[in-house]
């Protein structure tokens, strides 16, 4: 049996722990996560790097030339042996990279209200990843939906209803 740390569950994590940090200090969170939360998206990228070269966070078959055949003793090759697989932790890592780059080389110069571009960038991430999970062999369900689709759910409406 394989298991991890799930990244929705550090997202909120890190905001709870910094939250609770920033009030302490008086520092405005909206102004801090401007700056942090496009970077934890960037990091996210690297460690869905690092699912691939374990063969982790794995997809379901399929007959796309870009399958992905992993070996026997990684996750996806243990339960799919010697067939093709989505490669959803690089749909995620391209994902991410974008959603960064998109921040970074064209939001970023822009004047916004503070935390508009942490909510934007939150609202993007969970996006994609509501999609890409939609492909994952791994994961966990509540109800009809995949675990990660109902928090990316509750993040997006999270982000839009508080406007943070």
């Amino acid at each position: 049996m394989y298991g991890g740390l799930a990244s929705h569950g550090g997202f909120i994590g890190g905001f709870i722990v910094a939250y609770l940090f920033l009030k302490k200090k008086k520092i405005s969170i909206r102004k801090i996560s401007d700056s942090i939360v496009p970077l934890v998206i960037l990091g996210e990228a690297f460690v869905r790097f690092g699912n691939f070269m374990n063969g982790e966070a794995h997809g379901v078959p399929t007959t796309l030339p870009w399958g992905i055949v992993f070996p026997q003793g990684s996750p996806a090759g243990d339960e799919f042996p010697n067939i093709p697989v989505h490669p959803t932790m690089l749909y995620q890592l391209i994902y991410n990279l974008i959603v960064f780059s998109f921040i970074w080389f064209y939001l970023r110069k822009k004047q916004f209200s503070d935390g508009f571009i942490a909510a934007i960038s939150i609202i993007l991430y969970s996006v994609g990843r509501f999609f890409i999970e939609g492909l994952r062999a791994d994961s966990l369900y509540i109800g009809p939906l995949r675990t990660a689709q109902l928090m990316s759910i509750i993040l997006i409406f999270f982000n839009e209803s508080f406007n943070i």
